[in-house]
């Protein structure tokens, strides 16, 4: 069994309704056993297996099982149904709320494959719970039968221990469940680290379990140095217990004499901890003489080497939750303990007390399972009893001294009997320390009364502070919302504005165009393109990025407001869009490319896969009125509203009557009184408005560059969506120019030659179009030269509508050449293709040149261009072949 493709799909798709992970597993001679006809011992195996992971789930809800089926008796069910089964239940081990999944047992045919789908929470861990659910499947097969299934549940607590580790703590996991109801975008940062970041671009937020950005590095710090605490709250006025620092060397003997120095001063009883330790580790309370607290500092000793001796605060440890200076919960803790019936032994009810499925190891659970160590032994012996002991019944039998959830303690809540003063002292504790999350352990014999009256004090303060106490007191106490408050306050924003733009030629000038409109209306615009990625103009990322990647890289950058996101087929095919919706979409155009690759079988597959951009959209999608395909996209889109595109004459049928009814629209129209010629106008609520002639549009080349114009059009209505004024509409176009500053490899003209150079990305049949009808329409003394080619992994028909579209365009001369990047074709093939589908089309051999490789082909129109020529040079790395022009008219000069 294998792994042929995992691929996860993190935002809108068009495979599920939910984000998703796709698996293509080869069975190989196991791809038609069903569960069942594995056997009995197989089944038992697994059950245990599936039973033992769900013991230690998080506290998310469990969803529907997808496949409600008897695993022992349904035989259609298959093996990947049982891979599917196992990743989501690793899922909900990490407190994911996951439940949709399909399984297609015969996808397109392919002998002994299957492909998985199902739902994951944070893409990188949805393939890992994939990869690992396959891995255990190998591994329950392998199991002997007659071994039972105590193998199986060890297994099982061994997956679901090491899914824990990579994942998240129960605190954190709730916060995102409470950014999903929300609908705040969320990431977990690395595989590696615990980090959570919220929201995108400026808006975005990031949190290492609860502590928040809203805490400084410096404040978290010094609540986890415990000497440094005491003596800032102490210096505030507030209530602490006298406390000494002891450093230990080498050797433990010498500090637990110093320790029993400082303890006659301080008096006893007296408490040794570790000065930053976590969970009650190495802790050691109301020790009354010297020989218990030499025993405790060699214990403490054992965590670090630095300890903390203090006075002992007579009370129960209560720990109180402060958000942004308002107190949200208080519990009081409760140390393990079990509670004897005069009939069982310690050690059995501690055995009992561990099937509470509420029980766990860690963090996985709300409570910690009860364990009879070293510690217990202890605690248990001070109580004069040991784990054989029975207990009277009634009987309370602590297992720690300390009262830490992480140690198998309990709480209860007493939020609303915290006097005031108590209340008071906890925020000023946080906010002396400037922490904007903090959990406050206030050590009291009554919480009700003040500090002031029975000698309470606050012992430690805590920046990352756990929420199960506040759970386990009172489970209907909202204390996540307050966190997600303090982070998000109600009515803020979590998303910058987006706008989505796909379709079959314009995308990059059309995203190009929208940035600098976005610029001109105040915007730190984010845009990824496929050429790169650019944050306020600059390219931080070359390539293209028209697709996941590039749109993650805009979208959690800081520096941006807004983003215009370039949204290609083949991104959208293999892992969807980036996000779960967008502002604004567009659809430009739906035309005859990219057939045949990537499972796009004809145009109406390509159409169906352009038109994810229009249901992702949710305030206003952008149409092509013109193209039937783009219309028929409206019924599929849930947006608000529509906006047409349209440049036929007196506005079409589609956008005509939608214009009439009210509806938005972009259109052209002639305007005879004025001499310039055609402009561009906006209708929206029975109203229009003209927005410019073309003549202010300079990368429309008065009214040449017809494609610009549409791109302009599109642009409009895209920016209007996000906000911008008429005014800023206007001047971002009009400051938009053909130039290798503006529009790198788009209409890119290079003029420090004896002849014009016109650099263009146009690599399929309407694009040559598009360049040749401006390229005719300039003056040209010479003869007109193109160098172009197309992707190998076009289809034969792609082939033969360029070379069509080529041959009746205005060149005299073609030089055919293929990409280094040759897509499953030879060496010449591509040029070869070009040339034959030229020749049919008409065009005299002698006016074709094949020159295969890239370069040679640039430079082969370079050296026949004369004076008065104009080359055009078609290529997709457009910045390679503007440094060689470069090159060229240096040496010329």
């Amino acid at each position: 069994m294998k792994i042929v493709s995992g691929s996860a799909f993190e935002g809108k798709n068009l495979i599920a309704p939910v984000p998703v992970v796709r698996l293509v597993i080869d069975f190989g001679d196991l791809s038609d056993h069903s569960p069942a006809r594995l056997g009995g011992g197989f089944i038992a195996h697994l059950v245990e297996f599936l039973t033992e992971l769900e013991a230690h789930g998080g506290a998310g809800k469990r969803g529907e099982d997808p496949f409600a089926a008897d695993l022992s008796q349904d035989e259609s069910l298959r093996l990947g149904h049982v891979v599917v089964r196992i990743a989501l239940a690793l899922q909900h081990v990490a407190g994911a709320e996951v439940s949709y999944a399909t399984v297609d047992t015969n996808p397109a045919g392919a002998s002994g494959r299957q492909e998985l789908i199902f739902a994951h929470w944070g893409g990188e861990f949805g393939v890992t719970a994939g990869r690992v659910a396959l891995a255990a499947l190998g591994q329950l097969l392998n199991f002997s039968h007659a071994e039972g299934n105590a193998q199986a549940a060890d297994f099982g607590r061994k997956v679901a221990s090491l899914i824990r580790l990579q994942w998240l703590d129960i605190s954190t996991a709730a916060l995102v469940r409470e950014a999903i109801r929300r609908d705040i975008p969320w990431r977990r940062v690395s595989p590696e680290a615990r980090f959570v970041q919220f929201g995108y671009g400026c808006w975005q937020e990031t949190i290492r379990e609860t502590v928040t950005q809203h805490s400084s590095s410096n404040s978290a710090w010094m609540s986890t140095n415990k000497a440094v605490t005491s003596r800032v709250l102490a210096e505030a006025g507030l209530p602490v217990p006298r406390q000494a620092a002891i450093r230990i060397s080498s050797n433990v003997a010498e500090a637990a004499e110093q320790a029993v120095g400082m303890a006659d001063k301080i008096g006893y009883p007296v408490v040794v901890k570790p000065m930053s330790g976590k969970e009650a580790l190495g802790i050691g309370v109301n020790l009354r003489d010297a020989a218990a607290l030499r025993k405790a500092v060699e214990e403490a000793a054992k965590f670090e080497n630095t300890i903390i001796l203090e006075s002992f605060v007579t009370g129960d440890d209560h720990r109180v939750l402060i958000v942004d200076g308002k107190m949200i919960a208080a519990a009081k803790r409760i140390p393990a303990h079990i509670v004897g019936d005069g009939r069982q032994s310690v050690a059995q009810l501690v055995a009992e007390a561990n099937r509470d499925p509420r029980r766990g190891s860690g963090f996985e659970k709300i409570l910690v399972r009860l364990e009879l160590n070293t510690q217990a032994e202890r605690t248990l012996s001070d109580q004069g009893l040991n784990g054989d002991s029975v207990a009277a019944a009634g009987q309370t039998v602590y297992l720690r001294n300390t009262a830490n959830i992480a140690t198998g303690g309990t709480a209860s809540d007493v939020t609303d009997i915290v006097h005031p003063d108590n209340r008071r002292a906890a925020v000023r504790a946080a906010q002396v320390l400037g922490l904007g999350v903090a959990g406050v352990d206030f050590l009291s014999t009554d919480i009700s009364r003040s500090y002031h009256e029975n000698g309470a004090a606050i012992c430690e303060v805590n920046s990352s502070p756990g929420l199960r106490p506040h759970w386990l007191g009172d489970d209907s106490r909202d204390v996540v919302g307050p966190i997600m408050d303090s982070i998000y306050p109600p009515g803020a924003p979590s998303r910058v504005p987006i706008a989505a733009i796909t379709g079959t030629n314009g995308k990059t000038t059309t995203t190009r165009m929208v940035a600098r409109i976005l610029e001109h209306a105040g915007h730190a615009v984010g845009c990824s393109t496929s050429d790169g990625v650019y944050i306020q103009r600059e390219r931080i990322a070359e390539g293209d990025m028209a697709g996941v990647t590039g749109a993650r890289m805009v979208l959690h950058n800081p520096e941006i407001d807004i983003a215009v996101l370039e949204t290609a087929r083949r991104g959208i095919i293999t892992r969807g869009l980036a996000v779960d919706w967008c502002d604004v979409g567009a659809v430009l155009n739906i035309d005859d490319d990219h057939i045949g690759t990537d499972g796009v079988r004809d145009i109406e597959d390509l159409a169906r896969v352009k038109s994810l951009v229009a249901m992702a959209a949710r305030k206003l999608v952008v149409l092509n009125a013109d193209d039937p395909r783009c219309v028929a996209m409206a019924g599929r889109s849930a947006a608000q509203r529509i906006c047409y595109v349209t440049m036929a004459p007196d506005h079409g049928a589609i956008a005509k009557p939608h214009i009439a009814s009210g509806g938005m629209a972009v259109s052209l129209r002639p305007d005879k009184a004025d001499d310039r010629g055609s402009s561009i106008e906006f209708h929206n609520n029975g109203q229009t408005t003209k927005i410019l002639p073309l003549s202010g549009l300079p990368t429309a080349m008065n009214g040449k560059a017809m494609h610009n114009v549409q791109n302009a059009m599109f642009a409009l209505a895209i920016a209007h969506g996000l906000g911008a004024s008429f005014a800023h509409i206007r001047a971002g176009l009009e400051a938009l120019s053909c130039s290798h500053a503006d529009t790198p490899g788009r209409f890119d003209m290079f003029t420090g030659l004896p002849f014009r150079v016109v650099l263009d990305y146009a690599h399929n049949a309407q694009e040559f179009r598009a360049v040749s009808t401006v390229i005719k329409q300039l003056e040209c003394k010479g003869r007109r030269i193109v160098a172009f080619a197309t992707p190998g992994n076009r289809s034969d028909q792609h082939f033969a509508n360029l070379a069509t579209a080529a041959a009746q365009s205005a060149f005299d001369h073609y030089i055919c050449f293929r990409r280094n990047d040759l897509r499953g074709r030879g060496l010449s093939e591509v040029p070869e293709r070009l040339r034959d589908g030229l020749i049919e089309a008409g065009v005299a051999a002698e006016c074709i040149s094949i020159v295969p490789p890239e370069d040679d082909a640039v430079n082969a129109a370079l050296d026949m261009a004369a004076p008065d020529d104009i080359v055009a040079l078609l290529y997709s790395d457009h910045d390679k072949v503007w440094d060689m022009l470069g090159a060229r008219s240096a040496d010329a000069r």
